[in-house]
């Protein structure tokens, strides 16, 4: 599954044999999708070693309404609308903070809810304590990353609005590990009779700069370059006076950043980038802002990982398995191989050189050294730039073999592209390995 990148098994079977051992495979009882999970973390976990990490935490969902009539009942839940039925999947994507490149994953929650669960008022879920809620996985996860990449040299956890939770903060930081979380709501200051968005307002800019801020469909804004301003203050967020947990500190100690995009930039009837970031790490000038910002703004990589694991890739909500296991095992594996698109897809003009090995197998990149010659034309135009053996060598071949015409004129080639450049590589690699054999 792996190696042919896609989850469809009408597509990774040979035949019919093998379409059967795949739901063999994947509704079995000794497999799940724990085990899968450990086995993927674990590869990240060796990868980090004396790496700085930025980890990336979010949740999609996976709906298989449509698939309802063959689905066994009470095996998957309500979904994000509580009507349709599904799963959720909640990932801690890692990236190198040098790099700005994926690497795997620091943790995986997959979960789904049980059909007859009522709504937040009829569960009291106001008054539960912090882990008998579904917003604690923001934490769990948080803590089993620190955990299973504990040979990273420093871990940034980073997450929007709705990883904005107190217990977050008071739990999860320490000498290794900090946090970047974007404000959800304006919270009371331990030390001040403003709020924080109040006093953020008090606060001089420190300094200005321009970035490039990518298409947002959902909050209406297109791609285009944004003069950010940057405030900064430093701040003790009170403790909330109905948090149940009342042994948490009184107060925690963070920097809030408030970013707004000059009106001189804006596009007409746009809304203003702007946000409001609370971090644990050491903010004493502009640049170290500055710094806070651009990671904030790789948390597009977790977006485009979860557009890739559906439509625009590996397609996991098309998966013809009739189990909620099956499909849960399978979202593990769909996450990981979504993940490698993102790499190939990333390392187009990615400018370290990173080796193949971190999404190929050694006779794969054996045979992407073949398969350079065919595509690569006559003129230097036409000839793969990058060297070879590294991911952006192997990404270069992958978009030629996906429709790519090899012009760096050309927009940059996408998810669609590299799938459908894999599944051409994948089907070659399947007869390069039978061509080997026989000889």
């Amino acid at each position: 599954m792996l190696d042919k990148q896609t989850v469809i098994l009408n597509r990774l079977a040979e035949g019919r044999k093998d379409l059967i051992a795949f739901h063999r495979f994947l509704n079995n009882d000794s497999v799940d999708h724990e085990t899968i999970i450990s086995s993927l973390t674990s590869k990240c976990g060796e990868y980090v070693s004396g790496r700085d990490i930025l980890c990336l935490q979010d949740t999609t969902e996976y709906n298989y309404q449509k698939h309802s009539g063959r689905l066994k009942p009470g095996e998957l839940g309500p979904v994000g609308n509580n009507t349709d039925i599904g799963f959720f999947a909640h990932p801690m994507l890692a990236i190198d903070v040098e790099q700005e490149f994926c690497i795997g994953f620091g943790s995986i929650k997959l979960w789904n809810r049980s059909p007859d669960k009522g709504d937040k008022y009829s569960r009291g879920y106001m008054g539960l304590p912090i882990e008998q809620k579904e917003s604690y996985r923001w934490i769990s996860s948080a803590e089993a990353t620190k955990r299973n990449l504990h040979k990273a040299r420093h871990i940034t956890i980073l997450a929007d609005r709705e990883a904005d939770i107190f217990a977050l903060f008071d739990r999860i930081p320490d000498e290794r590990t900090d946090l970047i979380i974007r404000s959800r709501s304006n919270r009371k200051l331990f030390d001040q009779e403003n709020d924080l968005y109040e006093h953020l307002i008090e606060q001089p800019e420190i300094g200005h700069y321009t970035v490039f801020v990518r298409e947002n469909k959902k909050a209406g804004r297109r791609k285009h370059k944004a003069k950010l301003g940057i405030k900064t203050a430093k701040v003790k967020i009170k403790r909330p006076s109905n948090l149940n947990n009342q042994t948490a500190s009184p107060f925690i100690e963070l920097t809030a950043i408030e970013v707004t995009e000059s009106t001189e930039t804006v596009k007409p009837g746009e809304p203003p980038v702007h946000w409001i970031l609370l971090t644990t790490l050491e903010v004493t000038d502009f640049e170290q802002a500055r710094e806070v910002v651009r990671k904030y703004t790789l948390r597009w990589q977790i977006e485009q990982l979860f557009r890739v694991s559906k439509r625009q890739g590996v397609n996991l909500e098309s998966s013809q398995m009739e189990t909620g296991k099956g499909l849960m095992n399978l979202g593990a594996l769909a996450l990981q191989v979504s993940m490698q698109i993102l790499q190939l897809t990333q390392a187009r003009d990615n400018p370290h050189n990173i080796k193949a090995e971190i999404a190929f197998t050694q006779p794969q990149i054996v045979l992407l050294s073949i398969l350079v010659k065919k595509y690569e034309g006559n003129t230097e135009k036409q000839k793969n730039p990058y060297q070879q053996a590294t991911i952006a060598w192997a990404s270069w071949v992958i978009a030629r073999m996906g429709g790519w015409k090899g012009y760096r004129s050309q927009a940059i080639p996408g998810p669609i592209t590299m799938f459908r450049g894999l599944d051409t590589f994948n089907k070659m690699f399947v007869l390069y390995k039978m061509l080997k054999k026989d000889v």
